[in-house]
């Protein structure tokens, strides 16, 4: 009987001891389960910072692609009335190439009749000295 207690009394003393080593065990575990969470916490946190600011760009973003897409309107509509006024600017144009060569042609005749006229009356200040 004395036997039989020692080893119980062996086995009880053994058994807290793996007790307590699992109880360290599992401590150690929540502690390490505890900080993961709290790098997790620190992460997700830093995550969200950067998500944040990746909004605040894109939002920042948009307007400036808003902001060229209404210039490039602008410029566009400018552009079609530039475009037009040319076009008003060449039918000018060829208008008044036209009035020259008008006058010009007109200049020609005036001057080739002055000259018959000079002729006629060349002739005919020799006529009256002959």
């Amino acid at each position: 009987m004395d036997n039989r207690y020692k080893l119980m009394s062996e086995e009880k003393v053994r058994s807290e001891m793996e007790g307590r080593a699992r109880l360290d065990r599992d401590m150690d575990e929540i502690a390490d389960c505890r900080k993961q969470v709290e790098d997790l916490k620190y992460m997700l946190s830093d995550k969200s910072r950067q998500n944040m600011e990746l909004q605040d760009e894109l939002g920042r973003s948009k307007r400036v692609l808003d902001e060229k897409f209404f210039e490039s309107g602008k410029l566009r509509d400018e552009s079609n009335v530039k475009g037009d006024q040319v076009v008003d600017l060449r039918a000018q144009i060829a208008e008044l190439e036209r009035d020259v060569d008008l006058v010009k042609s007109q200049r020609a005749d005036m001057f080739r009749e002055m000259q018959r006229l000079r002729d006629v009356l060349d002739m005919r200040g020799k006529e009256s000295l002959d």
